[in-house]
């Protein structure tokens, strides 16, 4: 018995290993990629800087009042203020935390072959995409991004100090992971904390100016051509309507709340980010970046990699759309996106084919059936 254990043991340090390996080279990968951009100053990152001048100065409250258009949370803005090279290094190298930290939160094992294949695929899609967070200056969704890692990666272990750590990184980049705090409901406390989190965090700027702090949560960005809200009518370069960010709310807390009853939040904060992504009024590639680094969780769960395919897809369309092609296959591949977490989240676990599957023995008085284990 103590055998099986230690052999048990063993091969879980071994996968672990391998786990974070393979995130190193990702890591590197992306790291590789965006030294061809070392040359470059993005337009988004002298926003940061900006606002980062009011931020660390006597006047931090005025922050959002001064600089609207820098909707960054107030680590990411103060990140701004690194050295280029040091900025971009560092934001590209987060991708080397967040996969393994993503892959290791999967709620199923799969057969080694096709959890690899599937790995090998999502490792291969997602430096470029990663690195555009780094050298267009969105630190802002890469701590969103390894906040959501964090607390993934805690739930499945069931702490709930460490989805707190993860919620908090989440907020420190960027409001919109206030949705976060909805994925801690299972526990009261944890859930009240993070209320208390998210208004220790935001409620100094919103108290300070609440009217600024609105206009600015209404959406500072004009209706781009391409955009959904464009193809429903909105006149171009007209601001965005009072909906978008309605629907984006509402639809990213029910995503959030369905899929804790089937145990699949990560595929719902994937519908959640898919959601704003497609009624977005600007159909810019940096939305649909989380789609691609999220994809890994359904992925494995599924021993294929659908989500990290049309992603993939949304991704390139997104530039497409912007450099003036058709704008119908971003966002058909974004609405197959939406309807593919919705499905996930849907569906049991066990529904999935049989040969993907990895067969474990059981051992007396430790294992129990996967449908008591973790419900579906």
């Amino acid at each position: 018995m103590l055998r099986g254990r230690w052999a048990g043991g063993r091969g879980l340090l071994g996968e672990r290993a391998l786990v974070w390996a393979g995130g190193a080279a990702v890591g590197v990968a992306t790291i590789v990629v965006t030294a061809g951009w070392l040359g470059v100053v993005h337009p988004d990152l002298v926003l940061g800087r900006w606002a980062a001048a009011t931020l660390l100065s006597p006047q931090w409250l005025d922050t959002y009042v001064r600089n609207p258009l820098a909707q960054m949370g107030p680590l990411a803005i103060a990140l701004a203020r690194l050295p280029t090279r040091v900025y971009y290094v560092g934001v590209a190298a987060l991708v080397a935390v967040v996969g393994p930290l993503l892959a290791l939160s999967r709620p199923r094992a799969v057969r080694a072959v096709p959890a690899v294949l599937t790995a090998t695929v999502w490792g291969v899609a997602v430096p470029v995409p990663w690195s555009q967070l780094a050298w267009k200056g969105h630190a802002d969704d890469a701590l969103v991004l390894l906040g959501v890692a964090v607390l993934l990666a805690a739930r499945a272990r069931g702490s709930a100090v460490g989805q707190l750590c993860g919620l908090v990184l989440g907020l420190l980049g960027k409001p919109t992971a206030v949705v976060l705090v909805f994925a801690l409901l299972p526990s009261p406390p944890a859930f009240a904390l993070g209320l208390a989190l998210a208004a220790l965090i935001w409620g100094p700027f919103v108290l300070h100016d609440p009217a600024a702090m609105l206009k600015a949560g209404k959406g500072v960005l004009l209706v781009v051509r391409g955009s959904l809200p464009d193809w429903l009518g909105v006149p171009v370069r007209s601001k965005p309507p009072g909906w978008v960010r309605l629907v984006q709310s509402a639809a990213g807390a029910l995503a959030v709340l369905a899929s804790l009853a089937r145990d699949r939040v990560a595929e719902g904060i994937l519908l959640a980010f898919a959601v704003r992504a497609l009624v977005e009024p600007n159909p810019a590639p940096a939305y649909v970046i989380p789609l691609v680094v999220l994809a890994l969780v359904p992925d494995l769960t599924l021993g294929l990699p659908i989500f990290t395919s049309v992603s993939i897809v949304a991704f390139h369309q997104s530039q497409a759309t912007l450099n003036g092609a058709a704008s119908w296959p971003r966002l058909v591949s974004l609405a197959v996106l939406v309807a593919l977490a919705v499905v996930s989240i849907a569906l049991p676990h066990d529904l999935r084919p049989r040969f993907l599957t990895r067969s474990r023995p059981a051992v007396a008085g430790r294992d129990v059936p996967a449908v008591v284990a973790r419900p579906t």
